[in-house]
């Protein structure tokens, strides 16, 4: 349920209002990359590093590149929803703060928070594993992934 709605409510412009508040974040930690976004318990598991090519690798950088995810691993970069061959292969590495939304999204070494904009209160999420990498990405294409 995004909204309610109310007689004579122009119902584009609350959509896009409520949307437009939504947050949602893209994560790696030691053993894969995770998406949260809001009114989600806890966060889902969308790539694994413990299989495959990527066992024993380091995400290094998360970003979201024409309405694609993609990581960095050392120098090669990688689409989570293609990931066999490298999009690119790189000098350097990708770390960096995101917004979301509204939001200022942070992350230490084993939390992320999250700050909505003209708010004190903030959001954080606590991890067991530490977290390498960060992207903010449009809460609908999280749950396509």
């Amino acid at each position: 349920k995004i909204t309610d709605l109310k007689p004579g409510e122009k119902i584009s412009k609350k959509i896009s209002d409520r949307l437009g508040s939504m947050y949602g974040i893209a994560f790696a930690t030691e053993n894969g990359i995770y998406a949260w976004y809001e009114n989600l318990s806890k966060p889902r598991k969308i790539f694994d590093l413990e299989r495959g090519k990527f066992r024993r690798k380091r995400i290094t950088g998360l970003a979201l590149v024409e309405g694609k995810l993609v990581f960095s691993t050392g120098r090669e970069i990688y689409q989570v929803e293609n990931p066999q061959e490298p999009l690119i292969t790189s000098d350097r590495s990708l770390q960096a703060l995101a917004q979301s939304g509204d939001s200022l999204v942070g992350a230490e070494e084993r939390k992320i928070w999250i700050k909505k904009k003209g708010r004190d209160q903030q959001t954080t999420i606590f991890l067991e594993k530490k977290v390498t990498a960060l992207a903010s990405v449009p809460v609908y294409k999280l749950k396509e992934l």
